[in-house]
């Protein structure tokens, strides 16, 4: 698996953006460090730790990739260009509470309590080893996992459901505290989980079949699969997520998302 996405502030595009897929569980790390020198080092301590990392080296485009990219934690520079690291901090914590670890050659204990209190969650002072950034990191996400920030692994969350998949369980996230499971069949969970991976994307009838248990049966069969499933979202108050789009197949449209035809 690949986990080094390297950028340069002016390579980035916004059709560059959605790089990470659904199917990715390891922790994504965004760093943002104008110093090229310790970088490739520390790439690779995190793919030895197992996480997906994406680089660039200025404020603004780090503010674009975590909006675009919902990090799990973010590494970021005090002196970088465009925005500087206090700022950037700033404005992600006027909107998430992504973990942020800052980086400084300033190490005075005024600069690390300025820190700590504008809401970061670690203060690293340079010059420091790439196997103490990486358990740092791993101190943070272990931290924010335990506070039920992140995700556990092997669980993913296509907003607003959160998928299990080792215990097979789908879930409807209410709120950060509320949550509400839907007793789904095997088979049921299945076709749930194809369709919540690929929100916006029509799937077809024989595309769902292989979800079933026999992976077989007349192509009525999923329409009856699909009606208990959206039965259960709709008690379970998730609303109308499940599309069918006449002669073609269904699909999983969130708010925002149509498709181009739709049925009943």
């Amino acid at each position: 698996m690949q986990c080094k996405t390297q950028l340069a502030a002016h390579d980035v595009k916004d059709e560059d953006l959605p790089w990470v897929s659904a199917h990715d569980f390891t922790p994504l790390v965004l760093i943002c460090d104008p110093e090229h020198g310790y970088i490739d080092e520390l790439l690779a301590h995190l793919a030895l730790g197992d996480m997906r990392t994406v680089y660039t080296s200025d404020g603004r485009t780090a503010l674009r990739l975590h909006a675009a990219l919902k990090p799990d934690l973010i590494l970021v520079e005090v002196r970088i260009p465009i925005l500087n690291g206090w700022e950037v901090l700033e404005r992600i914590r006027e909107r998430s509470g992504t973990p942020i670890i800052m980086l400084t050659a300033q190490s005075t204990e005024a600069d690390k309590l300025h820190g700590l209190r504008s809401g970061a969650d670690d203060y690293i002072c340079k010059p420091f080893s790439a196997a103490e950034v990486v358990a740092r990191i791993e101190a943070v996400l272990r931290r924010a996992q335990f506070k039920g920030n992140l995700p556990r692994r092997g669980v993913l969350r296509v907003h607003p459901f959160e998928i299990d998949l080792l215990n097979m369980e789908i879930s409807l996230l209410r709120d950060r505290h509320h949550r509400e499971n839907l007793d789904l069949t095997p088979s049921e969970f299945k076709l749930l989980r194809q369709l919540l991976l690929a929100p916006g994307r029509l799937h077809r009838r024989s595309e769902l079949q292989v979800c079933l248990s026999d992976g077989s049966g007349p192509s009525r069969k999923v329409d009856i699969y699909i009606s208990r499933v959206r039965r259960k979202l709709e008690q379970a108050g998730a609303g109308a997520v499940l599309k069918t789009v006449r002669k073609e197949g269904y699909g999983f449209y969130p708010a925002g998302l149509t498709p181009h035809a739709v049925g009943t």
